[in-house]
């Protein structure tokens, strides 16, 4: 008479849990590479908005007080608070400041820098450096060409 099998064998048991864990872990870095890169793209989107508002408030100046007060590189505090609310210009919410003292709290600063080699054109550079989340620093620069008045 044939004996009825019931169950798995071991080494069943062990192919479909060595199958678990490497589709577990395979999902677990995809997941944390993910949350890595919204995080990056978040704090470059931030140092965009501040860039940019500083490019703004530049491009409104006239040729003579751009000229006047920027002959040199000046620097300026960034802050990714765009609204002073602890949010940023969309309403997102800020990571809180570390608890720990161990732990330096992200560093924000701008620097921008007038080009007037051009006879016409004012070649404005806007930097801003950060500390991200993770410890690692970053930076972003933005560039235009600006007419000067005659």
């Amino acid at each position: 008479m044939a004996r009825r099998r019931r169950g798995f064998t071991l080494v069943e048991v062990a192919a479909a849990a060595g199958l678990l864990a490497v589709t577990t872990l395979t999902f677990a870095t995809a997941v944390t590479g993910a949350v890595r890169l919204e995080t990056q793209t978040r704090e470059r989107t931030w140092a965009r908005m501040a860039a940019q508002q500083k490019l703004e408030q530049l491009s409104a100046l006239s040729s003579e007080d751009l000229q006047k007060n920027h002959a040199g590189p000046i620097d300026f505090p960034v802050s990714f608070d765009l609204n002073g609310d602890g949010t940023t210009a969309r309403g997102e919410r800020l990571l809180p400041a570390p608890a720990s003292s161990e732990t330096p709290p992200r560093t924000e600063a701008g620097r921008i820098t007038v080009d007037f080699s051009y006879p016409s054109v004012a070649q404005v550079t806007v930097s801003v450096r950060w500390r991200s989340v993770s410890g690692k620093p970053g930076e972003l620069k933005l560039r235009v060409n600006l007419a000067l008045e005659r």
